[in-house]
């Protein structure tokens, strides 16, 4: 990534993740607290609308998307729309696509994070009205609006700009984490074979966080090696709330730690051969 000058006065970003090369849009005389609504400026017609970047590294919550989640986990724009979360992890560099609609023109548009950083734009590939937005995280835990305004004048002698808003989207800055799987076959059960499945499942799942998933596969539990278990006795019917493990589970665990070590920040899933399972998992919940 750097930034580059023109004989212009245009900065330019060339990211070298994705080739392409972003422009930092024309400066407006205001800031956030002068955009308007379409209600008060009495500009009306157009909209943007946001989708995921094939480059984009962490989730955006979209409204109304099957997760369950309350209408005040969101944000709300000038106009009370609920609008997206967009992920990003602090310090770092993520993508969001974005589209044009109706009569806007995309080189009217105005992109004004609450925080002040910049937000460079790139044309995407086959869509006039369709740019890139290359959006860089705060700090971990910081919280804020990206408001995208069309500029328009002022009508008589009047030449000041009205900035009208057109989209918005919360953006949310997090720490990345990583977090470690093992997948542990046990005698002859049914386990994945390439963890490439599990892992990208787990990081679409939680992009959201900002959490990186580690999936590896770890070393098979043969029956010569740990023989005579009762897998009936893995049934956590009878556990009390879920806060023990059964005593086969704890044959099976200690004898992985024992053998092959563990590591505290590791979750270590293993796969066991039984017909009838009351449940498809088993956690213990510590007290």
């Amino acid at each position: 990534m750097g930034v580059t000058g023109s004989d212009d006065d245009q900065a330019y970003v060339a990211d070298t993740s994705t080739g392409r090369v972003y422009s930092f849009p024309a400066q407006s005389s205001g800031g956030p607290g002068s955009v308007r609504s379409p209600v008060q400026s009495g500009v009306y017609g157009g909209k943007v609308t946001f989708s995921t970047s094939k480059n984009q590294r962490y989730g955006l919550d979209v409204p109304g998307a099957g997760r369950g989640k309350p209408d005040d986990y969101f944000n709300t724009d000038r106009s009370g729309n609920l609008v997206a979360w967009k992920s990003l992890e602090a310090g770092m560099s993520d993508y969001i696509d974005l589209k044009a609609e109706g009569d806007l023109e995309v080189d009217s548009l105005r992109y004004l994070r609450d925080s002040g950083f910049p937000v460079p734009a790139a044309p995407l590939n086959g869509s006039r009205k369709g740019r890139s937005l290359l959006l860089t995280g705060g700090m971990d835990g910081d919280r804020e609006m990206l408001s995208v305004s069309r500029v328009t004048q002022k009508s008589g002698n009047d030449s000041s700009e009205v900035l009208t808003e057109v989209g918005a989207l919360g953006l949310a800055s997090y720490d990345r984490e990583d977090r470690y799987v093992k997948l542990i076959r046990v005698h002859n059960a049914i386990c994945p074979d390439n963890p490439g499945p599990v892992e990208k499942y787990l990081n679409e799942t939680y992009a959201p966080a900002v959490v990186k998933w580690h999936v590896s596969l770890g070393e098979t539990i043969t029956r010569q090696e740990l023989p005579d278990l009762n897998f009936e006795n893995f049934q956590t019917g009878n556990n009390r709330m879920l806060s023990s493990y059964t005593r086969e589970m704890s044959r099976v665990y200690n004898y992985y730690k024992r053998t092959y070590g563990t590591d505290k920040n590791t979750l270590y899933l293993f796969f066991i051969d039984y017909p009838n399972p009351d449940k498809e998992g088993f956690m213990f919940v510590s007290t």
